[in-house]
């Protein structure tokens, strides 16, 4: 292509960017305008737009794809783009002034690294973004702005950063001003500021310590921001103990009254919050009056109220979906057809969902959550926005083995109107190379309780068993099972979860994931340690249906010699 032509697209182009936004809307903007989208030029554009904007403080490696599939990702990895392409975004650098493209293309060749003097285009970046946070408004996007113009700014030692930082505290006040307690936007903010060089700061005479005491009066209400809030107190205000300690008994106190306000069974999990943080400040008489009150708080009733949530299908669509793992002429080829199914898509395509939904909620990942057991009681904390992603992952994953175990009762039931010889045959269908006579007859027995709805009968025989057959499948592929004695240390066998791993060149990583999130992940479905540990006290149909494909699933798999 000449470079009048490219000339005459830069000019398109920027009368595009004029009229969006944000960075997300160039593609769409480009296909329906006039512009070739085939050009090779334009191509090239639309990829450096098409990155997703950095959601983390990582000036080495901010910007991820858009889509990964079958191993391939969309736009690459940036430091594997083609120096075609790389020429392609300078020359729309050195012909379009809009800030959206300044700021996206400067920012993707300094964070390339191929291009000399790119430290150049990364300050131009900067002031671009700085120029975009000054838009009229609040947004995540203006946040995301003044961040990023932070980074760079910080990496390069840029003189900008003094006004830079004066930008982000006039947004941050100017949104406190209006917002009314809205969360989130300022939130990204101060933790940038929060986590500025300290000579950067010294040299400013800047503190982030009076911004965070007026966060913390506008979120009064709020314990789950105010944690975040004061956790970057207590980071500012290290060395100053008492001080520390200070705010510590706020935050306590803040977990107080929301536990005083919450059903009781929310109550239990904000006073263990409010019991954490003391432990970890020594403090140890809010430790005895938190304990107190958790007592307490066990003693009461809990108003629970059972609530359903449903996924409504056709009949002729459930027909169909049961319809298709049978089939009439045969059953050894019907199980292995059911066994053979993974409900956990690959790796990829859950991610880009969990994507997805954190962009439709992008706050969550602001505020740390709770994840609550059986019982109520707090086991695990999420925050910060890798934590948000890898946390929407399980979910998704979870869904998608819920739904499958919602349909598979409806499928073993059909198998046994279809087959007068199940389930009494599936003892001999059951031998295989990893599954033993004997094992392959309790296997077979579970299957008959669930037919005459014995559930509990059929979890409590059938679950074991199932990774007595994994152990097996260890042993047989070279991988042991046991760790010898050392010492004093007693031999003991290693855990299901370790076994797991170590057979990633033997099972594929979605069929691994599927076994651990019905087995043993304790933040999945976990019936394998519910049942074990005593937390299984109903039956639940479901479940047993999960455990009794986890048995068809292992059944398909040979020894290949």
């Amino acid at each position: 292509m000449s470079e009048e032509q490219r000339e005459a697209e830069c000019r398109a182009i920027d009368s595009i960017l004029s009229g969006i936004g944000v960075w997300h809307e160039f593609s769409v903007s480009v296909k329906n305008s006039e512009l070739d989208s085939g050009s090779f030029f334009v191509q090239s554009t639309v990829m450096a737009f098409d990155y997703h904007f950095p959601h983390k403080e990582d000036p080495e490696s901010p910007f991820s794809s858009m889509l990964m599939f079958d191993g391939k990702r969309y736009p690459p990895d940036i430091t594997a783009v083609d120096n075609e392409i790389i020429d392609n975004w300078i020359f729309a650098f050195n012909n379009i002034d809009h800030p959206l493209l300044v700021s996206r293309i400067g920012d993707l060749i300094w964070v390339n690294g191929r291009t000399p003097g790119s430290h150049i285009y990364a300050q131009r970046a900067c002031r671009a973004y700085a120029e975009l946070a000054n838009a009229d408004g609040f947004s995540i996007y203006q946040s995301d702005c003044i961040v990023r113009a932070i980074d760079i700014a910080v990496k390069l030692n840029m003189k900008d950063i003094t006004d830079l930082i004066d930008q982000a505290v006039f947004y941050v006040k100017e949104h406190f001003r209006l917002s009314s307690g809205a969360p989130g936007i300022p939130l990204r903010v101060l933790d940038r500021l929060s986590s500025l060089p300290k000579k950067i700061s010294k040299k400013m005479g800047f503190s982030v310590y009076p911004l965070l005491g007026e966060a913390e009066r506008l979120y009064v209400n709020d314990a789950f921001i105010l944690e975040h809030i004061r956790d970057l107190m207590i980071s500012s205000l290290r060395g100053q103990d008492e001080e520390i300690k200070k705010v510590a008994k706020s935050q306590i106190q803040s977990w107080v009254a929301e536990a005083d306000r919450s059903t009781p069974l929310v109550k239990i999990s904000h006073l263990k919050r409010a019991q954490e943080l003391a432990n970890s400040h020594g403090l140890s008489d809010d430790v005895q009056n938190i304990r107190l009150k958790i007592q307490n708080a066990m003693d009461e009733p809990d108003g629970m109220t059972d609530i359903y949530s449903e996924v409504r299908f056709s009949s002729e669509e459930y027909e169909a979906s049961v319809e298709n793992f049978i089939n009439d002429s045969n059953l050894h080829s019907t199980l292995i057809g059911i066994g053979s199914y993974c409900p956990i898509p690959e790796k990829e395509q859950v991610e880009i969902e969990a994507r997805d939904l954190i962009r439709q909620h992008p706050l969550r990942s602001l505020i740390k959550n709770v994840i609550v057991d059986d019982a109520g009681l707090p086991k695990k904390f999420i925050q910060g926005e890798e934590s948000y992603f890898l946390h929407e992952v399980k979910q998704q994953e979870i869904i998608w083995t819920q739904m499958w175990g919602a349909f598979l009762p409806g499928i073993l039931n059909r198998v046994a109107d279809r087959f007068d010889s199940y389930p009494s045959s599936l003892e001999d269908f059951f031998v295989s190379d990893f599954i033993s006579p004997e094992i392959a007859k309790i296997i077979a027995r579970g299957f008959s309780y669930f037919h005459e709805e014995k559930y509990d009968e059929a979890l409590c025989i059938v679950t074991p068993r199932l990774e007595a057959v994994i152990r097996e499948m260890c042993r047989q592929v070279g991988i042991s099972v046991y760790i010898p004695p050392v010492g004093e240390n007693l031999g003991e066998y290693k855990a299901l979860g370790v076994l797991l791993s170590l057979l990633e060149e033997v099972l594929p990583q979605r069929i691994r994931t599927y076994i651990s999130l019905v087995l043993n992940d304790q933040v999945g479905i976990n019936i394998r340690n519910r049942l074990c540990h005593g937390h299984i006290v109903e039956e639940n149909q479901l479940e047993v249906a999960l455990i009794l494909h986890m048995a068809l699933l292992l059944r398909c798999f040979r020894l290949e010699r």
